[in-house]
């Protein structure tokens, strides 16, 4: 059985293959700070962060209540024809209990993001 961790991957743990076969994905991690931009007709543009790396995202919708920047975030979407990672949902929380216990541990030991954590409680 696959644990929670293995349900999304991070920036860092996007590869090639992900991008040129443009199956669908949840990306996790931080939304990057001074990042989110609005445009017309509930077009968002942001970037996910797992402190190492970075991926943007292009999300037409309403966005959760609690997005907001330098919070954690899981966006489930796919990479178009053009390499671009469209979201087509995408799910947030205030601090690490959106996710389960297993992937914040997964998060922090991997990827260093402990201080990001901290800022979030």
């Amino acid at each position: 059985m696959r644990n929670a961790a293995s349900f999304f991957r991070t920036p860092s743990e996007i590869t090639r293959e992900d991008i040129l076969t443009g199956h669908s994905l949840r990306l996790g991690g931080f939304v990057e700070k001074g990042t989110v931009e609005y445009g017309d007709r509930m077009k968002v543009t942001f970037f996910v962060t797992d402190h190492s790396k970075r991926q943007k995202v292009i999300f037409n919708g309403i966005l959760p209540d609690l997005f907001r920047e330098e919070q954690g975030v899981i966006v489930e979407g796919y990479f178009d024809e053009q390499g671009l990672f469209i979201g087509t949902r995408v799910l947030a929380k205030h601090d690490e209990t959106y996710m389960s216990k297993e992937t914040a541990d997964h998060l922090k030991k991997r990827h260093g993001m402990e201080r990001a954590f901290d800022r979030a409680r």
